[in-house]
């Protein structure tokens, strides 16, 4: 899904944020900034949050020019590194349902905590059929469909 254009719903939205005040935004499981890019393009200030080293580092090899401002951090999602009510808008597309239903509920918890009020909230999970064309050898299911991935390839760049 890294390499995928950003989700038209989420671009759909960009004159009501506007139209809301909207400044700061959170990307909640980022990944390689699909969504991170074009947002900032869009003029808001947005900050990517993901667990996964390697895919910031692409976003850092790689962004393209945008005049609005982007920030990236390596973080969880159970715990992230920003103060309360911090966002305006925050989105987290296909990531928070990585995990077991503990974490599900600690990823919800976390992004309302970084949420302002009255902020807005877009989540995007798959179905529980995507799952099962996601099982691979090297994943285990933890509960009933949920499926984690236990072995990772890395490749180092120099």
């Amino acid at each position: 899904m890294q390499r995928l254009p950003p989700n038209l719903e989420v671009l759909t939205l960009v004159p009501e944020l506007k139209t809301r005040g909207v400044h700061l935004v959170l990307d909640a499981g980022c990944g390689a900034g699909r969504h991170l890019y074009p947002l900032a393009a869009a003029g808001f200030q947005v900050l990517g949050v993901d667990r996964e080293l390697s895919v910031l580092r692409d976003c850092r090899v790689h962004p393209p020019r945008v005049p609005g401002l982007v920030w990236l951090v390596q973080g969880d999602l159970q715990s992230l590194p920003v103060r309360d009510g911090a966002f305006d808008f925050v989105l987290s597309i296909n990531a928070i349902s990585h995990g077991d239903t503990r974490a599900f509920q600690n990823y919800c918890r976390e992004l309302d905590r970084v949420l302002r009020p009255r902020g807005l909230l877009f989540i995007w999970v798959s179905p529980r059929e995507a799952g099962e064309m996601m099982r691979l050898p090297e994943t285990v299911e933890l509960e009933p469909g949920t499926l984690v991935r236990t072995h990772f390839k890395t490749a180092l760049r120099r």
